[in-house]
């Protein structure tokens, strides 16, 4: 491994972490830190680019702000994760895998207010999808409780099923076990 490449990706770990606490609702300069990262390290760090959000040109400022922003904290957590590695890309894919399970435990006993503040924390999920997560969960709630048979429940939630079944593995894992707790 070279001196070179450790010291590259250590400073700019360093220095987007500080761009990003004093910048973060800037999308100038949020667009060119993600272009910096992503244009430098896409031949470098094996995966760095896997799962980015695409921005649309119909987004307005906001939500072009907040992609962004979402795009440079995977980057820049990719950057930990192939420097956690031993800055190798030499089994970084299996590293990547191991690190997502430790993140994405299931847990079947939480609470629905447990899971909105779990989606609120996540940072590879923009401001805007969740606030429409957090609309659905208060929906799925509402309709859990209800003084219903299993059946009918289950039939006023599959829509909710079949839109969980395009969010992203992170949310989805948060989320399923609300429906298998079904009473």
């Amino acid at each position: 491994m070279s001196e070179n490449i450790v010291g590259m990706v250590n400073e700019d770990i360093d220095t987007s972490r500080s761009i990003l606490r004093d910048y973060s609702h800037d999308k100038e300069t949020m667009e060119k830190l993600f272009n910096y990262l992503l244009f430098k390290y896409i031949e470098v760090v094996k995966n760095i680019a896997d799962g980015l959000a695409v921005i649309s040109p119909y987004s307005n400022t906001v939500e072009m702000t907040s992609i962004y922003r979402e795009n440079v904290e995977k980057i820049i957590k990719r950057l930990e994760m192939f420097k956690g590695n031993g800055y190798s890309n030499r089994g970084l894919l299996e590293y990547y895998i191991e690190c997502e399970n430790q993140n994405n435990n299931i847990d079947s006993t939480a609470s629905i207010s447990d899971i909105i503040i779990d989606i609120g924390m996540m940072d590879n999920i923009p401001i805007f999808e969740k606030e429409e997560i957090i609309r659905k969960l208060q929906e799925i709630d509402e309709i859990s409780s209800r003084l219903e048979t299993k059946s009918k429940k289950w039939e006023l939630l599959r829509p909710y099923v079949l839109w969980l079944s395009g969010k992203d593995y992170s949310v989805a894992i948060k989320i399923l076990p609300l429906f298998l707790r079904l009473r």
